[in-house]
């Protein structure tokens, strides 16, 4: 078996042993209208023919000033691109969190667009994110919409920078609304054709319904390529 294949079939195996670990008990707190998150990232992206690719993303989330943890997640997505200009993603999370598993299938529309030099990670681009969710948990089904504008922007061959700002809608039995708007910035190194680290700065509100709580979410994401020469070309998104 080759080292590449070595490192996906353990990086899954690593990221099956995080899902099943028991949940995490914490104590109930009163709320904290800011918080400061941090969440580690490792994407690995793998070609699956000539229009579509399929991703795993394995992240830990903490959160209440960096001390609790908030989840273990796991996401796969499929990639379908019928051109340049589109692409259709289907996905499903899995969340491991302090009280409870959360299951979240979901499906995403995401419009692109490039312009300038080319990159590994295509860097001068807009993309246009719409994606629906349902987050299943064993107490209830939760629906929500997201809609998230993903800016880079090529500085030269190793490095790019870039914005990102969008909503979430949510409906429920519990709460119906906008829920939280989040805006960042990014800055990411290419180290070479397969390998991009990222780091994310993310401020945005949440609607508790009875008040708002604020947050800063900074993120650190390694993005693994195992193939470079997709027909059609990817950009830049993080999954918050």
């Amino acid at each position: 078996m080759e080292v590449k294949d070595r490192f996906y079939t353990n990086f899954l195996v690593f990221s099956l042993c995080l899902l099943t670990l028991p949940s995490f008990s914490q104590e109930e707190e009163e709320v904290d209208h800011w918080d400061h998150w941090f969440v580690l990232s490792n994407k690995v992206i793998v070609d699956g023919g000539e229009k579509w690719r399929h991703s795993h993303d394995l992240q830990i989330r903490l959160n209440n000033n960096v001390r609790s943890l908030e989840r273990i997640m796991y996401e796969g997505a499929f990639t379908y691109s019928p051109n340049r200009k589109w692409d259709i993603v289907p996905d499903f999370r899995i969340s491991n969190k302090p009280t409870e598993f959360e299951y979240r299938p979901g499906l995403g529309v995401v419009r692109k667009m490039y312009w300038g030099k080319d990159s590994v990670v295509q860097g001068n681009s807009l993309a246009h994110q719409i994606k629906y969710q349902a987050d299943i948990t064993s107490r209830e089904t939760q629906h929500g919409v997201r809609y998230i504008v993903f800016y880079n922007h090529l500085v030269n061959d190793k490095f790019i920078i870039g914005g990102l700002g969008g909503g979430f809608y949510r409906w429920s039995e519990n709460f119906t609304g906008i829920q939280f708007i989040r805006v960042g910035a990014s800055f990411s190194w290419i180290f070479n054709e397969h390998n991009t680290l990222s780091i994310i700065e993310a401020i945005g509100f949440e609607n508790r319904g009875e008040y708002l709580t604020y947050a800063n979410f900074p993120m650190i994401q390694l993005i693994i390529r195992a193939k470079k020469d997709y027909k059609y070309r990817e950009t830049l998104i993080f999954s918050f």
